[in-house]
């Protein structure tokens, strides 16, 4: 009898841990939903799926703040193309992707190519597209609270099989999504950092509220603080978005 005992405490310790862990994800999504909800609803947030962007804003990571304009086309998960006007122009198709500067495209290196993929399955999960319903491929656990500019926020972390790991955190008096954190590779430091998008401004775009203002930091430093001029969303992509750059 006696080596029944810690057997049954074992048992009862692992079912009140999978219970726990169960009563996690639920929370977690509890959060992710009510912020889809504020946004306009799953099918308004679909329609981002493919986007056409345009915004205005200052780079600093190279030191000194340097100002920027930028035109983005989206067909979300795994095309898009990010132009800098006057300094490059990234192009990611499925599994290929070119870069374009100075007049010369080059095909992107293998271990470029995967990190754009990494952070472009980031840049999905972040828009709540994946997470609308429960799904083996992400687990959601509590990841507590925080503030962001003064505002209380519930934090979720987001895994995913070979990705990183994504905590959002939404603010707890309206919903909406504030801050997202993950690793992402820094050319200009060649590491590994962190990465923390900030998100406000919240307007409706087409039934779907969209924050027009996002600031980014890389291990606690000023990134990227950008304000978006248009976005419109369509029901199909432009073949010609994803095409090698001339």
């Amino acid at each position: 009898m006696s080596r029944l005992i810690p057997l049954t405490a074992v048992a009862i310790s692992l079912t009140l841990h999978s219970s726990l862990k169960a009563d996690d994800a639920k929370d977690a999504q509890r959060f992710i939903n009510r912020g889809i909800k504020v946004v306009g609803g799953e099918k308004a947030l679909n329609r981002q799926k493919i986007s056409v962007v345009k915004d205005k804003g200052m780079y600093y990571g190279m030191g000194q703040g340097l100002p920027y304009e930028g035109n983005y086309e989206t067909s979300m998960p795994g095309k898009f193309r990010v132009e800098i006007v006057n300094a490059f122009t990234i192009v990611i198709d499925g599994d290929k992707g070119w870069v374009s500067a100075g007049g010369n495209t080059i095909e992107m290196p293998p271990e470029q190519l995967a990190e754009q993929k990494k952070e472009q399955h980031t840049s999905f999960v972040t828009t709540l597209i994946p997470l609308a319903k429960p799904s083996k491929k992400y687990k959601l656990s509590l990841f507590g609270e925080a503030e962001v500019d003064g505002e209380q926020c519930d934090g979720v972390s987001v895994e995913s099989d070979k990705q990183r790991t994504v905590t959002l955190l939404f603010s707890r008096k309206t919903g909406f999504l504030r801050k997202s954190e993950y690793i992402v590779f820094s050319d200009e430091l060649k590491k590994e950092v962190v990465e923390e998008v900030i998100y406000s401004d919240y307007r409706d775009v087409d039934g779907l509220k969209v924050a027009h203002k996002v600031a980014l930091n890389r291990d606690g430093k000023k990134f990227v603080v950008s304000e978006t001029q248009e976005i419109r969303f369509e029901k199909e992509a432009d073949p010609s978005w994803f095409a090698k750059p001339e």
